[in-house]
């Protein structure tokens, strides 16, 4: 059973350590940062779309007319927003922390207008020490990007875009649902380059229903003709309550078999492998080591906390899994107080992150990375030794009866020849887990 703790435990778990440093500072003893890391990520999560995609599992349960309301709600959540930031960011400055990386998600973050994006960074800087910032990153839509927003954004310290582009084939953007068409997508990915950010990625699917071949090669020859520092390609999901999932349950589209899957892998594989890509983490390219998404990175691998701002958004503080919950509900109840967690637990061996298939995910993808899990970093997180979960020792027994992991005393990781068909077997998997009662932190 997940025990609930009190609304303001991210306050007391700060307030704890802050007042033993200032015991330490009037008694003359130098404040030890201690064994765990005191890095920092800063997420920033805009729960809201121009449209809801066909496809998308994160959008599911949000009715659209919250979903496609931000007009109407986006002063009131970016007061909100600011608020907490400015709750939050001192007491987490005092206690230590020292930001590395801003990222943006959602929804759309680039839906904002230029006068919130504004008032955000503002009580951002104001709040925390940035100095060290060394990713700031951006998620967008290709419709929302235009070049005075984009150059807005690169003179007020993001330095790096991801553009959700997901196809250049017009008739696959209809069928998902998005709000652009290739020609768009074209044009504001140009626009990057020419208003100041020079790194950027676009995310684009494989393996969409009734995808082809020939599909997936003329989107990844034309993502290259843009020539991005970064490239990542998503399987797609056969997410429930979907209307895509609909469609395909009604017989209108098909779902490719995995022997397809592995070839649309395999294709991707050969063709930015020609121009220089290469996977620094599963499914993600890159061409230098300098455009490793560094904030992805720094969540698989453990490098230590994160604070989410906003409704929906998640954090890791000191061994406790904190969240705001995404239901219909959920905005109204964090405008009208912005400032409380909707849940607050300390991490168990039983289910931690928010909930199995979180699990699931967070141990695959960081199995996927060059580093893998390390044992240690994964105890400085979690509070609890990577064998003591049942999910982790079951993961384990498996691994040493295959020839696909590295096994050692330090940690354990996927053998990168194996990376991609592993990643693609198990992630089919998971997708298909069903939740235990009581599993979810956080619905």
């Amino acid at each position: 059973m997940i025990k609930k703790i009190a609304h303001n435990q991210l306050d007391n778990i700060l307030e704890q350590q802050n007042r033993q440093i200032d015991y330490n500072s009037n008694q003359g003893i130098e404040n030890n940062s201690n064994s765990n890391s005191k890095d920092l990520l800063i997420y920033l999560h805009i729960p809201f779309c121009t449209r809801k995609c066909t496809y998308c599992c994160w959008t599911a349960h949000i009715p659209s007319k919250i979903l496609m309301n931000f007009e109407n709600f986006q002063t009131q959540f970016v007061d909100s927003l600011c608020v907490q930031i400015q709750h939050i960011g001192p007491k987490l400055m005092k206690a230590g922390y020292n930001p590395r990386h801003v990222a943006w998600g959602g929804g759309t973050p680039s839906v904002l207008s230029i006068e919130s994006l504004e008032k955000v960074l503002k009580v951002l800087y104001s709040s925390f020490d940035l100095s060290g910032i060394d990713e700031h990153t951006f998620e967008s839509s290709p419709c929302t990007l235009d070049a005075e927003k984009i150059s807005f954004l690169s003179s007020n310290g993001v330095n790096r875009v991801s553009v959700g582009v997901q196809s250049f084939n017009d008739d696959e953007l209809k069928m998902l649902g998005r709000p652009h068409n290739s020609e768009e997508a074209i044009n504001t990915v140009s626009l990057l380059r020419e208003n100041g950010i020079c790194n950027y990625n676009m995310d684009l699917m494989f393996a969409i229903p009734n995808h082809t071949s020939e599909i997936w090669k003329q989107t990844l020859k034309q993502a290259l003709a843009l020539d991005p520092t970064h490239i990542t390609t998503y399987l797609y999901n056969n997410t429930p309550n979907t209307v895509l999932t609909d469609l395909i349950n009604k017989g209108k589209y098909q779902i490719l078999p995995m022997g397809e899957m592995l070839e649309l892998d395999k294709q991707t594989k050969q063709i930015l492998g020609e121009r220089g890509f290469y996977e620094s983490i599963s499914q993600c390219y890159i061409t230098r080591p300098e455009h490793l998404h560094k904030s992805e990175y720094y969540v698989q691998t453990y490098q230590g906390d994160y604070i989410g701002f906003g409704n929906g958004a998640n954090s890791s503080i000191k061994q406790h899994f904190l969240c705001n919950s995404s239901d219909n509900e959920s905005i109204n109840r964090f405008i009208q107080n912005p400032v409380h967690f909707d849940n607050c637990v300390k991490y168990t061996p039983f289910v931690y992150d928010s909930n199995i298939e979180t699990t699931f995910m967070r141990i695959l993808n960081a199995l996927c990375t060059d580093k893998g899990i390390n044992f240690k970093k994964f105890y400085d997180h979690y509070g609890f030794n990577f064998e003591e979960s049942n999910i982790n020792h079951e993961l384990l027994n498996i691994a040493k009866k295959t020839n696909s992991f590295n096994v050692s005393d330090e940690g354990i990781s996927i053998k990168k020849e194996d990376r991609n068909i592993v990643y693609i077997k198990y992630l089919l998997q998971v997708l298909r887990i069903k939740k235990p009662v009581g599993s979810s932190i956080c619905d």
